[in-house]
């Protein structure tokens, strides 16, 4: 299956058009829940932001798959992912992630559920499977919407685990530069 892949969306460097935003869009808000996710303006006001990029993966010009992530100062957050449900199953993700990996893989970091259900038991052992290293300390993503809580989620690392104290520096780059708590 050949993949069509846009490596930057954002202001100034490609212009997303309204068509791909919306394609975007919907695979966005189907595979992440609410409390996981920013509103419309907020994730539009984003894509000006320096450190922050969209990858698209497209097929027959239709937007399939993304990867939103923040290239910080020490490693690259991997903050949202996601496959078309129509295109899931088919290695899409396993070969959208190698892509990444292989772009920016000196030090990845994402977030991902805590391993309650099977869907997010899947997810980890999706990320293990791609060389990632569940990290198990306490950590909350900070709400994207005002009114919301935080959710307690955990870290994964690639290439290595990291430390405790290697976790409390990404924890606070995370807060400070993505979540903009300071």
């Amino acid at each position: 299956m050949l993949l069509k892949f846009v490596e930057k969306v954002k202001l100034g460097d490609f212009k997303m058009t309204e068509k791909d935003f919306m394609q975007y869009w919907k695979i966005y808000n189907q595979a992440f829940p609410d409390e996981e996710r920013r509103g419309e303006e907020a994730q539009k006001k984003l894509l000006k932001n320096e450190k922050y990029d969209i990858s698209l993966y497209y097929k027959n010009d239709k937007v399939i798959g993304f990867m939103a992530l923040w290239k910080l100062k020490k490693f690259t957050f991997l903050e949202h992912f996601a496959v078309n449900e129509k295109f899931r199953g088919k290695g899409l993700g396993r070969k959208i992630l190698k892509d990444i990996k292989m772009k920016y893989g000196d030090s990845l970091i994402l977030e991902v559920e805590l391993p309650y259900n099977s869907i997010a038991v899947r997810r980890i052992n999706f990320y293990k499977r791609a060389g990632f290293h569940y990290n198990n300390y306490p950590y909350f993503q900070p709400p994207y919407q005002e009114g919301r809580k935080p959710v307690e989620l955990r870290i994964m690392s690639y290439p290595t685990a990291v430390s405790k104290e290697k976790f409390e520096v990404i924890k606070q780059m995370l807060y400070n530069q993505v979540y903009n708590i300071k």
